[in-house]
């Protein structure tokens, strides 16, 4: 293979001038396999309430109500019982989502603030996720004991089953 060069050409500008299409391909392949990558990085999602540096350290037993909320802000939930005060629910999870799979509670914080009847902090509990359980609310489905049938099941274990089913005898017939 010979290769001739004019005057005017170089070795530089005869490997720049090549066919632009390999260089657009590589660099759409680049930005391609960018994104797949990006879009397989596990997402943290931060939900519920964050406590700010120290508010939780502030909350005493003796602070009223009002108090509890000027420094920690509305909770998340409450629970009343009629004679014996409120209960202030201060939640927060960190749920990690990976990919195309389940989101996964990884962390879980529920502060608890007991109030007296006299609406003030009598009693502080701070709990973890090793302390609970996760309850799936939205699937509306009640978890039952026993063996759940399927559909191999019902129809395999009615093998060697042939005619009617017998009725049982009934000890009032004469």
């Amino acid at each position: 293979m010979n290769l001739a060069l004019s005057k005017n050409s170089s070795f530089k500008n005869l490997c720049i001038s090549g066919n632009p299409k390999p260089r657009r391909l590589s660099t759409a392949l680049l930005i391609a396999s960018s994104l797949f990558i990006a879009g397989c990085a596990d997402q943290i999602d931060y939900r519920g309430y964050l406590p700010r540096g120290t508010d939780v350290q502030k909350i005493q037993p003796g602070l009223s109500k009002t108090e509890v909320i000027a420094i920690m802000g509305s909770p998340s939930t409450t629970n009343t019982v009629e004679g014996a005060g409120d209960t202030f629910y201060y939640i927060s999870s960190v749920v990690k989502t990976a990919a195309i799979f389940e989101p996964e509670v990884v962390d879980r914080e529920i502060f608890a603030i007991e109030f007296d009847a006299d609406q003030n902090v009598r009693k502080l509990a701070h709990y973890g996720i090793e302390d609970g359980k996760i309850i799936d609310f939205i699937s509306r489905t009640t978890p039952t004991r026993g063996s759940s049938s399927s559909i191999l099941r019902d129809l395999f274990g009615r093998l060697g089953q042939f005619g009617a089913p017998e009725e049982p005898s009934n000890p009032n017939d004469g």
